[in-house]
């Protein structure tokens, strides 16, 4: 559950009580509620951050259950990142024209 924990971090979830994927989304749904209150531009650099699509965040905030389709777009999101990198071979840390 890797996904889980990236979003743990990101979002500065309290980790503890949180074993599932239903109450880790309950719990980002609670902190995106509160970003968009207290702090609405870190939201954003969030959302641009994690390259969120534009029209489904302008979708989903127009829905009065935006909280919640927003929680779910970020884990959709952050799951897809996870098997982009788990499926990309990893970097050469040497250029290849540069070898002798």
């Amino acid at each position: 559950m890797d996904e889980a924990n990236i979003i743990i971090q990101e979002w500065g979830l309290d980790a503890s009580g949180l074993h599932s994927k239903e109450e880790i989304l309950a719990a980002l749904e609670a902190r995106i509620g509160q970003m968009l209150v207290q702090d609405p531009m870190s939201f954003i650099q969030l959302m641009y951050r994690l390259d969120i699509a534009e029209a489904q965040l302008d979708a989903a905030m127009d829905d009065p259950a935006a909280g919640a389709l927003i929680a779910q777009l970020v884990w959709d999101r952050q799951v897809q990142k996870s098997i982009l990198r788990r499926s990309t071979p990893p970097r050469s840390t040497e250029e290849d024209d540069l070898s002798w």
